[in-house]
């Protein structure tokens, strides 16, 4: 678990430079980026899964329900958002009810809302529109991508509170 402050990331590109070290073990990393808002009324948890991070979903939606066992959140909601390119969402819709109905993910499909991504509009900005209010936010991020764009990765959204990034080592298998 590492944390910086969006404001004043002084410690980010250490955090960054050492993903790989800790990757190379086979962590589960959980970057956590706090703004002044801190953690608001501590009501709303949202909890956002695309396509390029179904690895990460179970151990994003486990931490926000550990998170809603504090007391300090007794009274939290979470919304599970799902963004899909606009052209493949009834595709996804489809893959993502066979992961929940084979117990893959801890969820049940009405606690999802699909969002389709038009090709003009990043996935900062829908994120951005949707938890503009969000108490905390949960994304995942995958290790190729912090490859590519570095530290900017995680300084990226900008219009919301807290975020923790999350990245599994590997996906978290939910036994009944």
């Amino acid at each position: 678990i590492f944390e910086f402050a969006y404001q004043d990331p002084q410690n980010l590109n250490d955090i960054v430079d050492n993903l790989k070290l800790i990757k190379s073990v086979d962590f589960d990393v959980v970057i956590l980026r706090t703004s002044i808002r801190g953690f608001g009324l501590h009501k709303h948890i949202h909890v956002w899964i695309s396509s390029q991070d179904y690895d990460n979903a179970n151990l994003m939606i486990l931490l926000a329900y550990i998170i809603i066992g504090h007391p300090d959140w007794k009274n939290a909601e979470i919304k599970i958002f799902a963004i899909f390119p606009e052209h493949k969402i009834d595709e996804e819709r489809a893959r993502l009810s066979q992961l929940i109905e084979a117990g893959q993910l801890p969820i049940s499909t009405k606690n999802i809302t699909p969002i389709p991504q038009q090709l003009d509009v990043s996935t900062d900005t829908i994120i951005e529109n949707y938890s503009i209010d969000a108490d905390l936010c949960i994304i995942g991020f995958r290790e190729e991508t912090v490859k590519h764009d570095g530290s900017e990765f995680f300084l990226r959204i900008g219009n919301i509170g807290n975020i923790m990034f999350v990245n599994a080592a590997a996906q978290k298998m939910i036994v009944k």
